[in-house]
């Protein structure tokens, strides 16, 4: 009945417990293997963390690369063009030129006599 009238007191004032345990509670027995295992998981998703950001920069890295390639090639299509236009435009000159020095020595060789000795007449004198 003891119990009964300290629970009734008033609202406003603090209730103190009149006994206390008598033996402590038992401290844990030094079985960290739950700490060691997180531990170690936090330790593994570091190294998986730093893994996942290593292949990021290398991916980034590959990918400038590749943007460097692609616009050598497209630089090199271009110059290709260029070269392919001005060639096109001066072809029937260009190939005017080449024939002329290739097939003129021809043209002099049979166009140009050679002198041959040819016997003169001779008269008939009976």
């Amino acid at each position: 009945m003891v119990k009964g009238k300290e629970h009734q007191g008033s609202p406003t004032e603090p209730t103190n417990p009149t006994q206390f345990a008598e033996t402590p509670p038992p401290l844990s027995s030094g079985d960290y293997s739950f700490l060691e295992i997180v531990m170690a998981m936090q330790h593994a998703m570091g190294q998986l963390t730093e893994a996942v950001n290593g292949l990021k920069s290398k991916q980034e890295e590959q990918g400038r690369k590749l943007e460097a390639i692609s616009h050598k090639v497209y630089a090199a299509v271009a110059i290709v063009l260029v070269l392919g236009a001005i060639l096109t435009f001066f072809a029937k000159s260009i190939n005017d030129t080449i024939t002329n020095r290739l097939l003129a020595p021809v043209y002099l060789q049979q166009a140009i006599p050679t002198p041959t000795t040819t016997p003169t007449p001779q008269r008939n004198v009976r």
